[in-house]
């Protein structure tokens, strides 16, 4: 069972890397987070005998409380590098880390120990040897705050998840959200398997749950994620969005009676945002809701209850959203270093500098160079002549929302 275990999470590990690491180096943090989860999974359910034949695997079980600390501060960076599309780490995030930290030193007594007496200690546990090596807090205290932590803060990450993903609409227009969502949906099926697992280690009926099916129990974290192809793939589909898409329109319902059409509009919206993602017609500056209508033959006004009604979302912002969202990934590519601002502007579908920088403003509260310099390693300088174009609109008493919608709505 325990080759079988370790199989199937080194087949998950290079499916990640493979379909992910190239766009998204943030994937690291996501397989760290999954080895350190694993690592408790597989501690709690297979005996120390068990891992004697595997000397890379063996050191890191024997530590398993505390390693036990780093899945969900892993698992936070990687929703954080997904939500704002960066992967820069931020000097608060190593707050999360402070536990481990503080274990690990408080545990070196353990780690100046052999090999093959760690081994001994460890499945002695309650030996008064055991208990002495440590300078501040026991072993067992310590795997006690281990398993509230690990509890607490993954309880705390899934509600804080699924309030992000219903108030920030915005996410519906890309892949973030299926992404986030059915992470989400990985982690609530694992944390009912912590509990599960924390449980009777902590009321002592661990006894009564046989090895055999304890062991199996290890196999449900890798299939959990193979069990979202369209994640692990990094592939999208419109039925994978028509899954998302109830389920959004399930939450923003809040009891109120379905429209008994709402399944055929969530079909057709699906393939609009399918159609969207995959052709990227938005970086056209002539796009509009009738390049809809004509390329995917959807009555004009199915397009607009769509939007209205499903995806609910106006089309000229989804339209801004998914082309910053082209800039912003030119930008974490480095090609402002290559080509300008202005630029990339163009290439993301906006007719000229001004709706870009105000576009730009409305989506992520701060101008392409602020951005630039705070999530990108190459730093740049203001340009005023950009900065100059966005406030020759303002002067001009223009509404900046209504130079955004300019463009045809049909």
């Amino acid at each position: 069972m325990l080759n079988a275990s370790l199989v199937l999470i080194s087949l998950v590990i290079i499916i990640l890397l493979k379909n992910h690491f190239e766009n998204n180096k943030g994937v690291i943090y996501g397989i760290l987070g999954l080895l350190s989860y694993y690592i408790k999974i597989l501690a709690t359910t297979f005996s120390i005998s068990a891992f004697e034949n595997y000397p890379i695997l063996l050191p890191f079980i024997l530590v398993e409380n505390i390693i036990g600390f780093l899945p969900i501060p892993f698992a936070i960076l990687y929703f954080q590098g997904i939500i704002h599309k960066s992967n820069k780490l931020k000097p608060i995030y190593l707050l999360l880390f402070a536990p481990f930290l503080f274990a690990v030193v408080n545990f070196i007594p353990f780690f100046e120990l052999p090999l093959s007496e760690k081994i001994q200690l460890y499945k002695n546990s309650m030996s008064a040897l055991y208990d002495t090596r440590y300078l501040w807090i026991s072993w067992p205290t310590t795997t006690i705050i281990s398993d509230v932590y690990n509890s607490i803060l993954a309880a705390i990450t899934i509600i804080f998840l699924f309030h992000r993903l219903v108030q920030k609409e915005n996410l519906l227009n890309n892949k973030s959200f299926s992404s986030l969502i059915q992470i989400g949906l990985i982690l609530v099926i694992n944390f009912g398997v912590l509990l599960i697992l924390t449980f009777p280690k902590t009321f002592n009926i661990k006894e009564y749950v046989s090895s055999d099916n304890l062991e199996m129990i290890s196999l449900i974290f890798p299939i959990s994620i193979l069990l979202f192809p369209n994640y692990i793939f990094d592939y999208y589909t419109h039925s994978d969005l028509s899954f998302y898409l109830r389920i959004m329109n399930r939450f923003t319902n809040k009891g109120e009676e379905a429209d008994p059409n709402s399944q055929d509009l969530i079909f057709v919206a699906s393939r609009i945002l399918h159609f969207l993602n995959q052709k990227r017609p938005y970086l056209s500056p002539e796009f509009s809701k009738h390049d809809i209508v004509t390329h995917l033959d959807i009555p004009q006004k199915t397009v607009t209850d769509c939007f209205t009604k499903v995806i609910k979302i106006s089309f000229p912002r989804l339209r801004n959203q998914l082309r910053i969202d082209y800039a912003i990934e030119q930008f974490k590519n480095d090609a402002h270093l290559k080509n300008s601002i202005s630029g990339i502007a163009t290439e993301a579908g906006f007719k000229n500098r001004a709706t870009f920088y105000i576009a730009f403003r409305e989506v992520t509260k701060m101008t392409p160079i602020e951005w630039i310099n705070q999530n990108c390693d190459s730093q740049m300088q203001e340009d005023f002549s950009d900065e100059s174009s966005e406030n020759e609109v303002i002067e001009n008493k223009a509404d900046p929302k209504q130079i955004l919608n300019l463009e045809d709505e049909l």
